[in-house]
């Protein structure tokens, strides 16, 4: 099953979500911002 990683990149902050090929979402539309913390956060 194919699935995909979508991000809104702006200044400062972007908005990313997961879904598979059939349009079922396995990760909402969360806001990150842009520090080190979150990008582990995401990686994890």
């Amino acid at each position: 099953m194919k699935h995909i990683l979508s991000f809104d990149i702006a200044k400062g902050k972007s908005i990313y979500c997961f879904i598979d090929e059939l349009r079922n979402t396995i990760i909402d539309a969360s806001l990150i911002e842009h520090n080190k913390n979150e990008f582990d956060s995401l990686y994890n």
